[in-house]
């Protein structure tokens, strides 16, 4: 799991629908660090985004974690 990552920016690529949210995905469920996900000007719709929406917060942040935080 990635402790540090806090900004990642995929603007201005060719993503596809299909590739943002079965890759992407995952990456963003387990994340706790991001503050920030850029996905402009890939030409996606709502469709597309929907999955990626759904996994952020899907599992509970630990409040154990909170201060290192």
């Amino acid at each position: 799991m990635n402790k540090s990552l806090k900004v990642i920016d995929l603007s201005y690529n060719s993503f596809s629908g299909k590739a943002v949210s079965h890759e992407f995905t995952a990456v963003f469920e387990t994340n706790r660090t991001l503050e920030y996900v850029g996905i402009a000007k890939n030409n996606l719709e709502t469709v597309d985004i929907i999955p990626i929406i759904r996994s952020f917060g899907r599992f509970p942040f630990p409040t154990e974690q909170v201060a290192a935080y």
